[in-house]
């Protein structure tokens, strides 16, 4: 229910109030993270990477900002981009339950540019 809330017009007066958090303080890390949210959710990744960006830029150690933005690059074909975000999101991980869809992504990654994956990223941090 909720992530078809975050797809659909439903998620209009959500996004309207985040756009008016913003406009007071453009940093809100809330406000961010719940657009990147939305987003997601409507697949709009170019968006989601924008928003990660600004995030990532406040707080680097964000594992799961580094996720939405390197998935966001490997759904846009951006493998080699992807891949150093994700593996950055996979070794600073904290979240047992982000983990294995980060390395997952990295798999994909892998997949797509034919790099191996370095051995670091097979080991949780």
């Amino acid at each position: 229910m909720y992530t078809q809330c975050l797809a659909d017009e439903a998620a209009g007066p959500i996004v309207a109030l985040c756009n008016n958090i913003l406009s007071i303080d453009p940093n809100s890390k809330g406000a961010l993270q719940t657009l990147i949210q939305v987003a997601w959710h409507r697949g709009e990744y170019t968006e989601v990477e924008a928003l990660a960006d600004n995030l990532i830029e406040q707080d680097p150690s964000r594992s799961e900002w580094r996720y939405f933005r390197g998935f966001s690059r490997l759904v846009r074909g951006a493998s080699q981009e992807a891949r150093a975000d994700l593996i950055t999101a996979y070794l600073t991980c904290k979240n047992e339950d982000l983990c294995e869809p980060i390395r997952a992504a990295i798999l994909s990654a892998e997949a797509l540019d034919g790099d191996p994956l370095p051995p670091a990223a097979y080991v949780a941090a």
